[in-house]
């Protein structure tokens, strides 16, 4: 989809063109420049659709967008904070078949394991940066390989376990590893909850992942995704 001008973004909205620069001052769309005219996003502009098709007022999608902004701005400075202490970047996943394969295999190798190396700071970030890549596409993928009918559960377990097992004294560096960990596993729980949903739909999905249907990442998310 095509960026905008102010005036197409006025006809698709079906308002005036004075309306959408109060938008763009009050923070509810955020321009984009190419060269020195300034543009709307047209998926910023479907989601604006979206929200007044849900018969909310300006001021109410106004505060909507501030808490969305507000509220990755804090995931941002978290997730550099945490990569500047760690000094890692998150890695991109293979898609190659016996990549995934390979890489579902030891999950369930460690899973079968009585302990974990669970004071291994290599470890810990190791698979937190595999858990924070892990999106919708590789639960697919690992479901077309492993003809695994859910895909997203052992990788979750390995996950949780070793949240539970993590030792109770820790210095600063594996404190921030663990750290990395629960950030990690947010966001596949996330991306597991999208790809169920895709799936099986919402009631499923929202029962087993009630925590991420109310979240605000869940409301933001819904307006690209919505329900069927």
């Amino acid at each position: 989809m095509n960026d905008l001008t102010f005036l197409e973004a006025s006809v698709k909205l079906g308002s005036s063109l004075s309306t959408v620069k109060r938008m763009v001052r009050e923070g509810i769309l955020r321009p984009v420049y190419e060269g020195t005219s300034p543009r709307i996003r047209a998926d910023d502009l479907a989601a604006i659709q979206e929200l007044r098709y849900q018969n909310l007022t300006l001021p109410e999608i106004a505060g909507i967008a501030k808490i969305a902004a507000a509220r990755i701005s804090t995931l941002e400075r978290q997730v550099n904070r945490l990569t500047e202490l760690i000094g890692v970047d998150i890695p991109v996943l293979s898609t190659d078949s016996e990549d995934v394969i390979r890489s579902y295999a030891e999950v369930e190798v460690l899973l079968d394991q009585q302990e974990l190396p669970v004071s291994d700071v290599a470890f810990i970030v190791l698979w937190s940066r595999r858990f924070y890549a892990t999106g919708e596409e590789q639960f697919q993928l690992i479901a077309d390989h492993t003809a695994d009918p859910e895909p997203w559960a052992k990788v979750l377990k390995l996950a949780t376990r070793m949240l539970m097992e993590k030792p109770k004294h820790q210095d600063i560096e594996l404190e921030h590893a663990y750290r990395y960990l629960l950030v990690g596993r947010r966001f596949m729980r996330q991306a597991a909850y999208f790809y169920i949903r895709e799936k099986h739909g919402s009631q499923i999905a929202n029962r087993m992942f009630r925590e991420v249907e109310g979240g605000l990442n869940y409301k933001i998310l819904s307006i690209a995704f919505p329900p069927e």
